[in-house]
């Protein structure tokens, strides 16, 4: 009798998970399912800009900032305007190179992007070189939903030899 109880807690102890590793593939799968939340808004963001789409309000919190490659900083979405009333935006393409997502609490994730952006157009209307860009965003999840708060672009330069 003894030997069978010793036995059944030893086969309790080796093949079932433990409590934590459930706890922790739980926690993975909500992982998992957050960012892919937070991936497909991204390249739901992406197709909008490389279709001339609206800016859609529910997906930005009411004070998000907007940080465009040029320095320009825009608070909210009143003053930001849609690529399509840019002459020098409106056939430009968003083409994805990489993208890195981490979350810094479970409600707010930083999103790397690297892509290269073709058919901007130049002062004088001649398209520009195609420029590789790295765009940095917050989202935050408000009511359910993961909506930008901040978006930050650049222009990545090559670095000179020697200026390190």
């Amino acid at each position: 009798m003894f030997k069978t109880i010793a036995l059944a807690v030893l086969a309790s102890i080796f093949l079932t998970p433990s409590g934590h590793a459930v706890a922790g593939e739980n926690a993975q799968a909500s992982v998992n399912t957050e960012e892919a939340a937070v991936r497909k808004f991204v390249l739901e963001e992406i197709e909008r800009w490389n279709s001339n789409g609206p800016l859609v309000a529910e997906r930005y919190a009411a004070d998000s900032d907007y940080v465009d490659v040029n320095g320009g900083w825009t608070k909210g979405l009143a003053d930001r305007k849609n690529k399509s009333d840019s002459p020098r935006l409106r056939n430009s393409k968003i083409t994805l190179i990489d993208l890195r997502i981490r979350f810094i609490r479970p409600d707010v994730a930083i999103v790397h992007q690297t892509h290269d952006m073709s058919g901007k157009r130049g002062p004088n209307g001649e398209e520009l070189p195609t420029e590789r860009q790295l765009s940095t965003r917050v989202l935050v999840k408000e009511r359910g939903k993961w909506v930008q708060t901040a978006f930050q672009n650049t222009i990545v330069r090559p670095v000179e030899p020697g200026s390190k």
